[in-house]
């Protein structure tokens, strides 16, 4: 049974890897663009100072409170329990007395409470509680955050009249909404001038790199010099945390979200450490990746406060020439935005139907025009049944997040409850039927098959999607139960990640003309000018008397 046990742990860990992926991408588009409540208690905001808010998650849950009888009676929070969710997802837990935030990405980070302030709403509530913050597991969504702040809470609160019986317990619900805080980087004041004058606004991130510099000893005539050869480094949040989000190769920036940036250096200078450090820079950076996290909005990066790194101190002569040695080094990378305060015109986009589809999907898009197109990803959920006393997987409501034209474009949400439903951001919706599927044809992952749908649209008789009657489901990766040999135990839920396209489709416009009706209308056209032109020379031979051959001749 442990065997047994392991190896259902294990497939379904397989299972959700492409979800951590899913969550990955969802998560970048949250990310540091929130903001605390305007009703945040004033008594809270002093803290605050030096940091900002870069992701809000929403969480329902329960507390348990054990009633103490010692002294004055009162009701001692003893386990919270209940789901982090980045609306419509769950996308992790949150536990312990002093919270435990796991997300399924595998950052962990646990909150010790510093200072609270009475709830605005009333004392009816759980107070507004500050908590630093320290990061642990997996490189993630909460790797950076350093402190947290509960808010915007409602219930949780138990009557202390009713604590009577030491050891009692009772338990009560609750929803808040925490946000996690980051340090808001400041550049050195020790920058030198050239450098500090390439700089424009504030950085939105600061990394930490640590690694290596190699250098070769090589002789050009009769120079002996060190040639700097290749630098690799570990890139992360903080410190405190071992996790790596990315790796420095000199010029290129590699991050887990699946983000590549490419740097050109436009200017160095020597550290003002000495020459033992490897030089700060300035770097112009172009994304070489698709914009998947929220490195891809890099426009430019300084590299300060670096130790270590510099040309080596042993003697590069005859009996080292060709060797190699590495000198470690740890440095600053300053992540800079530039927002030129203009926003790019909107591009018409033609959007056209995929060039294969497989089985008795071949032509279903005859006859309709795609007018737009999203990606979808999300989770699907399964449930172990066995009261058939067949081991059975059903799904239970999937979810997905819509995003239009990019990765970061939110554009909706997809859900399935007894239909297919997508809810958009102008508050319409399409309620979907299934007309055909096949298999998919991928081979990266085993997916969820490929879907033409029937459409029927709810909302506003002018919104964007209100002529859409049939969708294509295609390009499908992952979301496929797992193996029924994991399904041990009737009520276990699992969450498989995927993702899909989506094209929308309208029937075609109809102009009433046929290709034989546009035909006989030239045809019409031009046997009418010949006429004129027999009628106008019929006037004109009657009016000046002209013979038959002039006639002919004219015409």
């Amino acid at each position: 049974k442990p065997r047994r046990q392991r190896g259902a742990q294990k497939g379904i860990t397989q299972a959700m890897l492409l979800l951590f992926a899913v969550l990955a991408l969802i998560f970048s588009a949250n990310g540091f663009e929130t903001s605390i409540p305007s009703v945040t208690p004033p008594s809270l905001r002093p803290a605050m100072e030096g940091y900002r808010p870069y992701m809000e998650l929403f969480v329902t849950g329960s507390l348990e409170y054990k009633c103490s009888t010692t002294g004055t009676a009162a009701w001692v929070a003893s386990k919270t329990q209940g789901d982090l969710v980045m609306k419509p997802l769950v996308v992790g837990q949150i536990s312990g007395v002093n919270p435990k935030f796991t997300l399924y990405d595998g950052s962990i980070l646990v909150g010790t409470p510093v200072d609270s302030a009475s709830s605005p709403n009333g004392d009816n509530n759980l107070p507004w509680v500050w908590m630093t913050g320290v990061a642990s597991g997996e490189a993630g969504q909460l790797s950076s955050a350093t402190h947290i702040l509960r808010g915007e809470t409602v219930g949780g609160v138990v009557d202390v009249a009713e604590c009577k019986t030491a050891g009692a317990v009772q338990n009560a619900t609750f929803t808040a909404i925490y946000y996690f805080f980051t340090p808001i980087p400041q550049v050195p004041s020790t920058t030198p001038t050239e450098l500090a004058a390439e700089i424009v606004g504030e950085p939105f991130a600061k990394l930490l790199a640590t690694g290596v510099r190699n250098y070769k000893c090589i002789q050009e005539d009769s120079v002996f010099t060190w040639s700097e050869q290749t630098t690799v480094a570990d890139l992360k949040f903080n410190t405190t945390l071992d996790a790596v989000i990315g790796k420095y190769y000199g010029f290129t920036w590699n991050f887990t979200d699946g983000t590549t940036i490419v740097g050109d250096r436009v200017n160095k200078q020597p550290s003002p450490e000495g020459k033992l450090n490897i030089p700060w820079a300035f770097y112009e950076v172009e994304l070489d990746s698709e914009p998947l996290g929220k490195f891809s909005r890099t426009t430019s990066i300084l590299r300060a406060e670096t130790i270590g790194g510099g040309v080596p101190t042993a003697v590069c002569e005859t009996g080292v020439v060709g060797k190699t040695t590495a000198i470690d080094f740890t440095a600053s990378f300053y992540m800079f935005e530039t927002d030129n305060g203009e926003d790019e015109p909107e591009e018409d986009i033609e959007h056209e139907s995929p060039e294969y589809l497989p089985g008795q999907l071949v032509g279903v898009t005859d006859g309709y025009t795609p007018v737009a197109a999203f990606r979808a990803y999300g989770a699907q959920n399964y449930v172990c049944d066995l009261s058939s006393g067949v081991a059975t997987w059903s799904s239970a409501t999937p979810t997905a997040i819509l995003f239009n034209g990019g990765y970061l474009d939110f554009e909706g949400v997809l859900s399935f409850t007894s239909t297919r439903t997508w809810d958009f951001l102008d508050g319409s919706s399409l309620i979907g039927d299934l007309v055909a599927s096949e298999p998919s044809p991928s081979i990266v992952f085993p997916a969820i098959p490929w879907e033409w749908i029937n459409t029927t649209y709810v909302g506003a008789e002018e919104g964007e999607f209100a002529g859409v009657v049939r969708i294509l489901r295609y390009n499908t990766e992952g979301g496929v139960a797992p193996e029924l040999e994991l399904c041990t135990e009737t009520g276990v839920a699992v969450k498989v990640g995927f993702f899909a396209d989506y094209m929308l489709y309208t029937e075609e416009q109809d102009n009433g003309l046929s290709d034989g009706a546009i035909a006989g209308i030239v045809i019409g056209c031009v046997v009418g000018a010949i006429l004129v032109v027999a009628i106008l020379g019929f006037a004109y031979t009657q009016m000046n008397g002209d013979s038959s051959a002039d006639y002919q001749a004219y015409v």
